[in-house]
């Protein structure tokens, strides 16, 4: 055996001499190579690895960077994300060859920050255990050697030792390792045939007290214990040595640095040859090898190796090793038989030391030399790179060899945009031909060791031109040739700018006083005119010079003493402000008039005031017109809906008087959609004009009528008693009933339905008289149309319609000032509550007039009567998606975002349509929104919600069938529904403490539920008992007032950020 270790021994000697005599004098720029490892220092495991790879690479000229996580003691998304910025800052300067990372945790940093820390960097990786191509999906250029535990392998050894065991004791930990451990041993548990107890929730005491108590016919077998039950971390060789000491069994292992402490043996893992694998994989990429053709070593080179020493402790036989077992600390004296070999071998020893420590010296005088250039370098490029003005470093060629930040944020460059091309071909001079010949002519002139200064254009990242005082300056090496040239530029565009805009301000400001559409004038204090600008000459229509010298109240229509002149300039003059505004006419010497708005302001130090005119003559006219439009309807003639309030409202203060009682009569027409969709809306309007003049000859001429909107008209009556009013709302439904309407051949016959309301001293609002009115009048049509109705404080049915009615109008206007919020309710698991789950259903409250929140109960009845949910339901969808899409680290912990869908949008197709667009062009992922239907809506519109339901299926989203079990003749339908959860209603589920019909119920629903392959969610969980209810028959999720109120959804934000 010594024979064969002198026989290595020598051959190394040999080669590492021919080493020496062959290497170079000089060398050619060192490789960098990054070695990241997962664990720290002091890890003997980590410390194997590391001389692993120096056994390689450190025989290279290549520079070692070695960087440790210690992810043992110190492992968080937070504490990856620490080290990454840390990297990021250490790692700034450099750019690695090849990076090298050691175990798991290395790897999924290089996996998640590579591109940040170490762009386009081969990755060479070893020690990874349970290897799968997923660890490096998405890395371009990795390859590396995995780590093969072969734990079935060291337990079968150690039974072939001791084949009367009965039981093993497997000490493992919680960590990433341990854990990864703990799956291979449930793999191969079943090929075991003594019994596995796992040892692993302890602290390191209570571990000790354990292995102290295992005693008869078991063996312990250590893979890792790091980090105790209280994240207490453990030397590995402290711990196996105190296991060792109270153990009364032997331990074995599969790592090579537990040998020495205590353990017996195994099939052992070698840090130090996964170390040299790595490396010289990393060899052959630095060698130029591609990445891709360096395949990944799958392959275990694991070695039987066993401690003699604790093979004697626990008389064990050699016998009964597996072959090709390495036997370390035999005592083994062969002194006597090789001592002439020895004495060669110490010769040869003494010479290579005297060899390596003269190598040493050399080697230890060149790092400090290429530190002090190093640090040389690095004041040099601080200083260029952090310069505020433009830093450019060419070669002889003109070529780019370095350039300061400055430089690049002009044109927002990379420095790969630039680096190695010649100065005129990068991107700074691609915008103009003749500023890249100027930078020519000037390097020809640099070349002639000249120095060269000019002003060159140069177009910035935002487009906009820079222009660079631009110098460039010969730097000589030491025999006088060109070596660098140096560029450097000052933006000096301000200056520039500034001095063409003081010429540009004067032309400016000539152009704008004479092209100005204003008529501008300079007058004294007698109202002489001293000047005026070319526009107020073509719009006087006098020259310049006929109006210089002119007194200004010459020019006013309306006739103005000099005197009174004089005396408002005066009061403009003591105004604080020293302004004054008024409308005047003026006359041009063609006898036309204009309106002019004219503001008179003093000039500060002179006796004079300067008048901007501003023509309003078309405004003067538009206006007239105007206020006529804004008390006529331009179709019919007749007033309009704002004249006719204005009018209600003195209306009502007389009735509130108590001396008169008025009439208020609301009319809508019947049918009046069949005549637009027939024949068109020309006709309709046509319709509506005849009926004007129908309606104008059948009422008093006292009344006043207005048309309100489309086919509604108002009607008030003066001094009216309900029965004269009722005799007039019948003349008029007679009279419209006896017209008929033709086009195009075709007759229709009109009808009326009018609502009634009397005005009295207890009338109320402007808005309460209209919405009764409307209310009655909506009564008639229910009734059959072509009638009048009377309203009547009194009536149940009315009042409920005025109600609803009134809340129909809140509704519109809180959708038109966007007075509705989301809130959400959270839904939760009922088991498995230790689990973080984000799941909620969002809710919409409306903020009322007052700023506070309307109940629920009265606005969504009314909008769901009155046509409003689908729009309702818009609203909700669109401020859920923007809200989710605005709060991307929320929907990232978000498990189920829950939405209701109305009767109304199932049926609409122009909602379902909207709905799939929305969904399609929202960036929320549509696996975490899900859609609620109620039962009863489902199966009242089967067919329309089972298509709707299938396409947002399409889309990913989830479903959920709501208020499940008012009718459970829906089972049938379930089938064909593809929902994803029932929500148990909450009916069932109030009482399920008290209630056993309750219980069976609930318990019946779940059961078949989970038959279906769906979940269930129970509604209204008010208190503990009902949760505990919920719990016993299997409910899956719960969601009611004891589990969380609605809140408002920004509180949801919260809720997640909290989850970190």
């Amino acid at each position: 055996m010594f024979n064969t270790y002198l026989g290595k021994f020598s051959a190394a000697c040999v080669f590492l001499c021919s080493l020496i005599l062959t290497m170079p004098l000089a060398h050619a720029k060192q490789k960098e190579v990054l070695v990241l490892h997962s664990y720290h220092q002091g890890y003997q495991w980590t410390r194997d690895l590391q001389a692993g790879v120096e056994s390689i690479l450190g025989e290279q000229d290549i520079a070692l960077y070695v960087s440790y996580l210690d992810s043992k003691r110190y492992f968080s998304d937070e504490y990856m994300e620490l080290l990454t910025e840390a990297f990021a800052r250490k790692f700034a300067h450099r750019d690695f060859d090849l990076v090298i990372v050691s175990d798991n945790n290395a790897l999924m940093l290089a996996k998640n920050y590579g591109e940040r820390l170490f762009p386009n960097t081969p990755v060479v990786f070893t020690g990874i255990n349970h290897y799968t191509p997923a660890l490096i999906d998405g890395m371009k250029k990795v390859t590396g050697v995995v780590e093969s535990i072969e734990l079935l392998d060291s337990i079968s050894a150690a039974l072939s030792l001791m084949p009367k065991t009965k039981d093993i004791y497997v000490i493992v930990d919680d960590t990433n390792s341990g854990q990864l451990l703990q799956r291979e041993l449930d793999r191969i548990e079943p090929q075991i045939y003594p019994r596995v107890h796992v040892l692993h929730d302890e602290t390191f005491l209570t571990l000790k007290q354990k292995v102290a108590q295992v005693k008869g016919d078991a063996i312990i077998f250590y893979t890792t214990f790091s980090r105790d039950r209280d994240g207490n971390f453990v030397e590995y060789d402290k711990m196996v040595q105190s296991l060792h000491d109270v153990a009364n069994v032997p331990i074995f292992a599969s790592w090579d640095y537990t040998l020495g402490h205590g353990v017996v043996g195994g099939k052992m893992i070698s840090g130090f040859s996964q170390g040299e694998k790595a490396a010289r994989k990393a060899l052959d990429v630095l060698n130029g090898v591609p990445v891709e053709a360096v395949l990944i070593d799958t392959k275990p080179d694991n070695k039987y190796i066993f401690d003699a020493t604790q093979l004697q402790r626990w008389q064990l036989s050699t016998a009964d090793l597996p072959k090709e077992s390495l036997i370390i600390n035999q005592q083994i004296d062969e002194y006597d038989n090789y001592k002439e070999n020895f004495l060669i071998v110490l010769a040869v020893i003494v010479c290579l030391c005297i060899i390596i420590a003269l190598l040493q010296f050399n080697v230890v005088k060149q790092k400090r030399i290429h530190a002090e250039l190093r640090a040389s370098r690095a004041r040099f490029s601080a200083l260029f790179n952090e310069a505020f003005q433009i830093n450019i470093l060419l070669d002889s060629e003109a070529k780019v060899i370095q350039t300061n930040k400055a430089a690049l944020s002009l044109l927002s460059l990379n420095e790969v945009d630039v680096m190695g091309k010649k100065i005129w071909q990068t991107p700074w001079w691609q915008h103009s031909k003749n500023e890249m010949h100027r930078l020519q002519q000037a390097i020809e002139q640099v070349n002639m060791g000249e120095f060269v200064r000019y002003e060159s254009r140069q177009v910035n990242s935002a487009g906009a031109t820079a222009i660079i005082d631009l110098s460039l300056k010969p730097v000589f090496d030491g025999n006088g040739q060109l070596e660098l040239i140096l560029v450097e530029g000052r933006d000096i565009s301000g200056s520039k700018q500034a001095e063409i805009e003081l010429r540009e301000s004067e032309a400016r400001y000539r152009v704008l006083h004479d092209e100005n559409p204003s008529m501008l004038l300079t007058i004294n204090a007698q109202g002489l005119i001293l000047s005026c600008n070319r526009f107020g000459s073509r719009l006087l229509a006098y020259s310049m010079d006929e109006l210089v010298g002119k007194n200004v109240t010459l020019l006013h229509t309306i006739n103005t003493s000099i005197d009174q002149q004089m005396a408002y300039l005066s009061q403009c003059a003591s105004n604080a402000e020293g302004l004054l505004t008024r409308q005047i006419q003026y006359q041009t010497r063609l006898g036309e008039t204009l309106w002019l708005q004219e503001t008179t302001r003093k000039v500060p130090g002179k006796e004079q005031f300067f008048l901007v005119c501003e023509d309003i003559t078309e405004k003067k006219l538009l206006s007239e017109q105007l206020s006529y439009q804004a008390s006529h309807d331009f179709l019919t003639g007749l007033k309009n809906r704002n004249f006719f309030e204005a009018q209600l409202e003195s209306y009502i203060e007389s009735a509130n008087e108590g001396t008169q009682v008025h009439a208020l009569m609301y009319l809508d027409m019947d049918q009046f959609k069949v005549i637009n969709d027939t024949c068109g809306h020309s006709a309709g309007d046509e319709v509506l004009k005849q009926l004007s003049t129908l309606l104008t000859d059948s009422l008093p001429q006292t009344a006043l009528l207005a048309r309100l909107g489309g086919d509604e008209f108002g009607v008030l009556i003066t001094n009216c008693e309900p029965s004269e009013a009722l005799i007039h709302a019948h003349r008029v439904i007679d009279a419209v009933a006896e017209h008929h309407f033709i086009s195009e051949e075709k007759t229709f016959s009109l009808g009326v339905s009018i609502g009634l309301v009397e005005l009295n001293n207890t009338s109320g609002t402007k808005q309460y008289v209209l919405s009764c009115a409307d209310t009655a009048c909506y009564a008639a049509k229910d009734e059959g149309r072509n009638r009048v109705n009377v309203f009547k404080h009194d009536d149940q049915e009315l009042q409920r319609r005025h109600g609803e009615m009134q809340w129909v109008n809140k509704v519109q206007q809180a959708m038109r000032e966007q007075r509705f919020c989301l809130y959400a309710q959270p839904i939760k698991r009922i088991s498995q509550e230790e689990e973080e789950y984000l799941h909620y259903e969002v809710l919409t409250r409306m903020i009322d007039e007052n700023g506070k929140l309307a109940p629920p109960g009265l606005f969504i009845p009314a909008a769901e009567n009155y046509n409003l949910a689908d729009k309702l339901d818009r609203l909700i969808i669109d401020k859920t998606l923007l809200w989710l899409a605005g709060h991307p680290d929320h929907v990232a912990k978000l498990d189920l975002c829950s939405i209701n869908l109305s009767g109304q949008s199932i049926g609409n197709k122009d909602f379902v349509e909207y709905l799939v667009q929305a969904l399609q062009e929202s960036k929320v992922p549509l696996d975490k929104i899900c859609f609620e239907v109620t039962e009863t809506v489902a199966i009242a519109n089967f067919s329309h919600a089972s298509h709707l339901l299938k396409e947002l299926k399409k889309l990913g989203c989830k479903l959920a069938l709501d208020d499940f079990g008012t009718g459970l003749s829906s089972f049938g339908y379930l089938k064909r529904l593809p929902v994803d959860y029932l929500k148990i209603d909450g009916l069932f589920v109030r009482d399920i403490a008290d209630d056993e019909m309750d219980y069976a119920m609930v318990r019946s629903i779940n059961e078949v539920s989970q038959l279906m392959g769906k979940q269930t969610i129970a509604e209204c969980v008010e208190d503990e008992r009902v949760l505990m209810r919920l719990s016993e028959i299997g409910v899956d999720y719960a969601q009611g007032y004891h589990l969380g109120k609605p809140m408002p959804i920004e509180m949801m934000a919260l809720v997640s950020l909290a989850m970190d």
